[in-house]
């Protein structure tokens, strides 16, 4: 269970994700860069916002960060995709 309250970070993640894209397509190569960063500090600051948040309710902590660490990933990955097509 621990698992899949991590890795449930990708549905936050991802909808974030897919509005920052969108909207350095609109905007100037030169703000996109800009915008790109500030969506890696947020994914930052949200992850380690679920990590911190959900940290009592979570049995088995090394799964729990394994699940992030997926999410993580998987979101990355989504990234590349969308950027790409």
């Amino acid at each position: 269970m621990s698992f899949i309250l991590g890795l449930s970070l990708v549905v936050v993640l991802i909808p974030f994700n897919t509005l920052m894209i969108k909207l350095t397509r609109k905007l100037p190569p030169q703000a996109g860069q800009i915008i790109l960063y500030t969506s890696l500090i947020i994914n930052m600051v949200v992850a380690v916002g679920w990590a911190l948040g959900l940290k009592n309710e979570v049995t088995n902590v090394s799964s729990f960060l394994i699940g992030i660490g997926l999410a993580a990933l998987l979101n990355t990955v989504y990234k590349i995709f969308s950027v790409l097509s």
